[in-house]
């Protein structure tokens, strides 16, 4: 299936003249998680189809959802375990949505929530209109956490292969301190949803390490997903093809220039 997925990628390079293919496997590469020893497989055929390692790669928290629900509560720290139980007391409902209608809302939550830590925005045109027709078909899909119908956070999950988070906010209402809330309800009846869906594990999205650092500027968000209790994964790293031999020349000091070699 691999060598059939490149092929198809070379023929598209050729037809485009696309000088440089960049490939991301999110396939978990250090050894934490023994399902996935067939990573060294796949870092072996591509390197065999003209592939290098870049020296990027990412890094995440991947939890273990195929358990029931007092099993999967129990594996989370205490601090977390507490915050869902007080939101499922406080009337917490959580929806699951593919409505493309909803990603206006979340967008505008989002800009808010970007202002007031002074973090980068995703564009209008990727978020809005670039996952609504992922959102149509299902490839992604939209969680709430209300009480009394009025929103408190909202995240977007890929929910192809290993459900991933892909972005979060907070709505005005929240903010404000108008409606209460607990993002980590959100994330455990995602679990729960995907669990359902005979899915294996659940990934937080991304981390700078395996332990939070509190002088670190992320540490906030660090801090909320290693309360998940995940295991800490390295992902394949960042692969590279250049096509013709000046090109790969060319791109080569290109890449000394910004400091990200092959």
């Amino acid at each position: 299936m691999l060598h059939v997925l490149l092929d198809e990628v070379d023929r598209l390079c050729s037809e485009r003249s696309i000088i440089e293919v960049e490939l991301r496997f999110r396939i978990p590469a250090n050894g934490a998680l023994p399902e996935f020893a067939y990573c060294q497989d796949i870092a072996a055929t591509l390197t065999q189809r003209g592939y290098r390692p870049a020296r990027r790669a990412d890094r995440s928290y991947l939890v273990r959802i195929d358990r029931d629900n007092d099993a999967l509560m129990a594996s989370f720290a205490d601090v977390c375990r507490n915050r869902i139980r007080k939101a499922i007391k406080r009337g917490c409902t959580v929806s699951v949505s593919t409505d493309p209608s909803l990603l206006e809302h979340f967008y505008q939550a989002h800009v808010n929530t970007c202002r007031r830590k002074g973090a980068p925005q995703v564009a209008r045109k990727s978020l809005v209109e670039g996952l609504a027709p992922l959102l149509r078909k299902g490839h992604v899909l939209l969680f709430t956490e209300c009480y009394g119908g009025r929103a408190a956070n909202m995240v977007i999950v890929e929910a192809l292969g290993i459900p991933c988070y892909r972005l979060g906010t907070r709505t005005e209402a929240s903010l404000r301190g108008e409606v209460t809330s607990a993002a980590q309800v959100l994330h455990y009846e995602a679990m729960k949803h995907f669990r359902d869906q005979g899915k294996t594990f659940y990934d937080l999205g991304g981390c700078e390490g395996p332990d939070p650092v509190e002088q670190h500027p992320n540490y906030g968000v660090w801090r909320f997903k290693h309360n998940f209790r995940g295991v800490y994964v390295e992902f394949l790293p960042y692969l590279r093809k250049a096509r013709g031999p000046v090109t790969r020349g060319l791109l080569g000091l290109a890449r000394r220039v910004r400091g990200d070699e092959v």
